[in-house]
């Protein structure tokens, strides 16, 4: 019964990991590669392993052979956390820099916006006029992005919705149509609402994609529309 009983090697403080029957620990501890008595002499020349057929100029060579491909292995290790950590300073510069005036980033939102509060419409207001928004993207990775209006009828936004690349930017035309609002008592009330989320690996459906993600997963960021009622510079302000 006790024959049967698994003991570790007596060389296992030393490296060895076999675990071998009691009745078998004998036969294995005359073979086992830790014990001194089975290795082999060191060579005073090379300090390798003093075999019969042992060559002090070829294993020297071997020698150096492996610690030219373990140092290149060194090197390309270093190359690559270099780049890595060049990458990374840059989207924290990209990140904390200010690209133009009025541009933000904050933990609520993964883009630069600019501007990044308030969407600008000048009178007269007879005709079309288009304010623009610029979403900047600082990240390695896509990111998916939509806009959306509390007055959709009011305006025409182009695009409205689509993938920004890594380290990209995405122009927005913002179009208010011929309306009256001289007198209206709306002319701050209107809303731009921009919301963004990482892109996932792979293809990108935009018009699945809004329904099915998870809602914490979406940053979003409101721009208040301001009517500027101050009229051109050629034209003088009656009153």
């Amino acid at each position: 019964m006790l024959g049967n009983m698994n003991i570790k090697c007596d060389f296992w403080d030393i490296g060895c990991r076999k675990v071998v029957k009691l009745d078998d620990l004998i036969q294995h501890t005359a073979i086992c590669e830790h014990n001194e008595a089975n290795r082999s002499p060191k060579c005073d020349v090379c300090y390798c392993d003093k075999t019969r057929d042992h060559d002090c100029v070829e294993a020297l060579l071997v020698a150096k052979l492996s610690a030219n491909i373990e140092m290149n292995l060194l090197k390309r290790t270093v190359k690559d956390l270099r780049s890595e950590k060049d990458q990374f300073l840059k989207t924290i510069q990209n990140m904390s820099s200010d690209p133009a005036p009025g541009a933000m980033w904050n933990q609520d939102q993964i883009l630069l916006l600019d501007p990044n509060s308030e969407l600008h419409f000048r009178s007269p207001f007879s005709f079309a006029i288009t304010s623009y928004l610029k979403l900047r993207n600082p990240w390695e990775r896509r990111v998916c992005f939509r806009v959306m209006t509390t007055v959709p009828k009011r305006y025409w936004v182009r695009p409205n919705h689509g993938l920004i690349e890594s380290f990209g930017t995405v122009t927005i035309a913002v179009r208010l149509r011929p309306v009256d609002i001289d007198n209206g008592n709306d002319k701050n009330n209107d809303e731009f609402m921009v919301q963004t989320m990482f892109a996932p690996e792979g293809a990108v459906n935009q018009e699945t994609l809004w329904e099915v993600v998870n809602p914490e997963a979406i940053m979003t960021s409101k721009l208040k529309c301001v009517f500027d009622m101050t009229p051109p510079s050629n034209e003088t302000p009656v009153g």
